[in-house]
């Protein structure tokens, strides 16, 4: 059975600090954090060479589907392999057509990208991005 108990027991004087408000705002700093690195990441590259044209070749410093892998827990998604390509299924499209602009268009998330950088640029806030990720369906 239950311990018996007397309102002197439990009659104290408790300080309450409540978890769930500054627990979302750190998760808010976090992705606002992890977007805006994502911005810096995406335009850090190093050139590895020249192509036929005589234009340098690029390659990414950062590692941009790991990024949106942690921009997508962030906002309180799982499953990420269902909506990011895997790198080999982003790299061998623009390797068989052999043009460094194929790469760009078939990058992870290059579309997604720029639509989260311009939302929050015009300070969208995380459900606004969510929702808009997700089709406007509830999670």
């Amino acid at each position: 059975m239950y311990p018996k108990v007397t309102p002197d027991e439990i009659a104290k004087n408790y300080d309450f600090i409540p978890a769930g408000s500054t627990s979302l705002a750190n998760k808010e700093i976090q992705l606002m954090q992890l977007l805006q690195f994502l911005n810096i990441a995406a335009g850090a590259t190093e050139t590895i060479g020249q192509g036929p044209d005589g234009k340098p070749i690029e390659k990414p410093i950062a590692n941009i589907p790991a990024i949106l892998k942690k921009i997508w827990a962030a906002m309180g998604f799982d499953h990420s392999e269902e909506i990011l390509l895997q790198t080999e299924q982003a790299v061998n499209p623009a390797i068989q057509q052999g043009q460094q602009a194929g790469a760009q268009a078939t990058a992870p998330g290059s579309e997604q990208e720029a639509m989260i950088r311009e939302m929050v640029s015009q300070g969208a806030s995380i459900e606004d991005i969510r929702s808009r990720l997700t089709g406007g369906m509830p999670q």
